[in-house]
């Protein structure tokens, strides 16, 4: 793994760390675009490692499959601000190297998902390229019966949720923020009634 390796190992490392020295009923994950890829292979790792999963995830327009496949990638190609070529081109440049674009280390979209996966929230746009990784990785989730919600906003391009003043981006950050916090008050209130 000549990019993404150093990259996912330092990930996978802290996530580790972090579930061993703190409560991981008391973590949640924040990822965006290409972020989104390597949260969800850190996570699918753990799972696969037996480690304890944290409680939820925020995945703010996530690259869960690093390819190029999906219809958004085609169809939103020049109507978001950035064309899916461009997008890829810097992912590959930065993240693949000569690995295989279809690998699950990468592209975890491909890989194997358990029912102990956190409960999710996804936002995209209708514009963004990443929109129809969003809807993969939903329909994945829902196939497990594992919570999942997705937020898509209308005329939103890839990473729209970032910028700081626009109205629909902060209405998004604020239901992701509520979202996570909720799933954190759930574990509150479990622990509570013991």
């Amino acid at each position: 793994m000549r990019h993404i390796g150093g990259r996912w190992e330092i990930s996978h490392a802290v996530y580790e760390e972090i579930v061993t020295h703190f409560d991981p009923q008391q973590v949640v994950g924040v990822s965006s675009s290409s972020g989104g890829a390597l949260m969800l292979a850190v996570v699918l790792k753990a799972q696969k490692l037996k480690l304890p999963m944290i409680k939820a995830l925020g995945m703010f327009t996530p690259a869960g499959e690093i390819s190029g496949v999906g219809d958004s990638a085609v169809s939103n190609n020049r109507r978001d601000v950035q064309s899916a070529d461009m997008a890829l081109a810097i992912v590959r440049q930065n993240y693949v190297g000569d690995m295989n674009h279809r690998d699950p280390g990468i592209s975890p979209l491909n890989d194997t998902f358990d029912t102990d996966f956190p409960p999710t929230i996804i936002t995209t746009g209708t514009r963004d390229i990443m929109l129809s990784n969003g809807v993969r990785l939903v329909w994945k989730l829902k196939e497990l019966n594992v919570p999942v919600e997705l937020l898509v906003s209308e005329g939103m391009w890839h990473g729209f949720n970032w910028e700081p003043d626009l109205p629909e981006a902060m209405r998004t950050r604020k239901i992701v923020v509520d979202f996570l916090n909720s799933q954190i008050r759930t574990t509150r209130r479990e622990e509570s009634m013991r």
